[in-house]
């Protein structure tokens, strides 16, 4: 039997039970989507180190573009959960498609992007053959980026509504669909051409696509249509884009300098040599088990927290918020526990199958790296679920301010110093980036305590009918 709190924890609003139901299958989902970028690295460690370390920098720099659109687009979960808990169903259609139409824009983008992929790299400047390895993978997976994008913005349809066991289904026909194709396509097996990193890439772009197309399947289904204006609302409505730009693009721009300092950092490490790349590639590659996951439980608190500002409840989103980070600090504790007791556990998948010479270089780094993981992945949770609340009130221009001080300051800044003066190692390095991750953390946790984000909201204030006049005496009549 539990005891009282968590008993009361358990069944009040706000406390465990209704964030599980909504969270589960988001954790589910990027827990799958970190198992299936563990598989992918995996693969190319299989084929070659240098494609493995090709495609960590060449990941980080293409998602450094993709996430400033795709976080934009997937703001619309903000929207959607306000007019639900506000009442105002028949706008959550209209507020999908302004992120549809955002993601159609950002193609553009990207294909314009991916065509400087060669002289990119030739800047950072790492090693020939790792190079056209990166310059390959980040313009295929940037060129086909915008599936991702729409599928942040369709997807945000049911999260915003609660209905996360539909996000998770979507995901994993997504996952398998990729790893599927990584197999065939990296190593050329059922009469496939061996394409190498170029496979993987091209695999990652198809399931994306085959993910977007399937949320709008779903969305357009009839019993949709009508309760919440599918079809009356595929316009582009001026106010709800320019206020989706104005609340969703502080969040893209914070993850897109967020992505970009982790880059940065990346590439130092990369000029210190492709041991020490191959090592911080593999401790990330793990990293992801942690804190991917974490990602699903953050989509589930903006979208709670979303939900009781609509209906004007700030101490029900406190409480959800709470709950939140009571789970964040059982399983990450439990996962940095593993890292510092268990690395070989975590090693073991990496070394099948790829060359023991190499793997036997970078494996003893690793171990080193993922005590740092575990010295900050809790205080990561703690970022990515209090910043998530932050932005299910609409509280985004904060986070954008905090997180390029800290990043810049602590991590994109002092990495530069090192390196031109000759001190860099990459256990410095990793030092500076474990200082930012905590120091990040306390700054959110204070910004929530601050209590600022409890009178935001997104949406506009519901109005009556032009054929209702309101009398102050007189309830307004439910015309609906």
């Amino acid at each position: 039997m539990l005891p009282r709190f968590l008993n009361n924890r358990w069944h009040a609003e706000g406390g465990y039970r209704e964030l599980l139901k909504v969270a589960l299958p988001l954790i589910l989902s990027m827990g799958v989507r970190s198992i299936q970028l563990f598989v992918d690295r995996t693969f190319l460690a299989w084929y070659s180190g240098d494609t493995m370390a090709a495609s960590a920098q060449a990941g980080v720099m293409s998602f450094t573009v993709i996430v400033l659109f795709m976080d934009t687009a997937a703001y619309c979960n903000t929207f959607v959960a306000q007019y639900m808990g506000a009442g105002m169903s028949r706008r959550v259609g209209v507020a999908v498609w302004q992120g549809a139409f955002f993601a159609l824009a950002a193609t553009a983008v990207f294909l314009t992007v991916a065509a400087f992929a060669r002289p990119l790299f030739d800047l950072i400047g790492h090693g020939a053959e790792v190079r056209g390895h990166e310059t390959t993978y980040f313009r295929i997976t940037v060129g086909g980026a915008g599936f991702m994008v729409l599928s942040a913005a369709l997807a945000s349809f049911f999260t915003g509504r609660g209905n996360t066991i539909t996000v998770m289904l979507v995901t994993a026909l997504s996952v398998v669909v990729n790893v599927t194709l990584n197999y065939l396509w990296i190593f050329g097996r059922l009469g496939f051409p061996e394409m190498g990193i170029a496979g993987a890439a091209w695999a990652t772009v198809t399931a994306n696509g085959v993910g977007a197309l399937t949320y709008l399947l779903l969305i357009l289904r009839r019993t949709h249509r009508a309760k919440f204006g599918i079809l009356s609302g595929f316009r582009l409505d001026k106010d709800l884009f320019l206020r989706l730009m104005r609340f969703g693009s502080p969040a893209g721009l914070t993850g897109m300098l967020e992505v970009l300092v982790w880059a940065t950092f990346l590439a130092f490490i990369g000029r210190l040599g492709s041991t020490q790349l191959k090592a911080t590639t593999a401790a990330f590659t793990i990293n992801n088990l942690a804190f991917m996951p974490m990602f699903g439980m953050g989509v589930a608190i903006s979208s709670l927290v979303g939900r009781r500002q609509g209906e004007r409840r700030p101490d029900t989103a406190a409480s959800t918020v709470w709950s939140g980070l009571h789970v964040v600090t059982l399983y990450m504790g439990t996962l940095a526990a593993c890292y510092v007791l268990l690395p070989r556990v975590f090693l073991a998948p990496l070394a099948l199958n790829a060359d023991p010479a190499d793997f036997c270089t970078y494996a003893p780094i690793t171990i080193v790296l993922l005590r740092f993981v575990a010295l900050y992945t809790v205080f990561d949770g703690f970022t990515i679920t209090l910043v998530s609340a932050l932005r299910g009130a609409g509280d985004t221009r904060f986070p954008l301010i905090a997180t390029t001080a800290i990043a810049y300051g602590i991590v994109a800044v002092p990495s530069w110093v090192l390196y031109t003066t000759g001190h860099a190692t990459v256990y410095r390095l990793w030092a500076l980036a474990a200082a930012c991750v905590i120091t990040l953390s306390l700054v959110m946790l204070f910004r929530f305590l601050s209590g600022k984000w409890r009178t935001m909201r997104v949406i506009e204030e519901e109005v009556p009918p032009p054929h209702v006049t309101p009398h102050p005496d007189v309830p307004p009549l439910d015309v609906e």
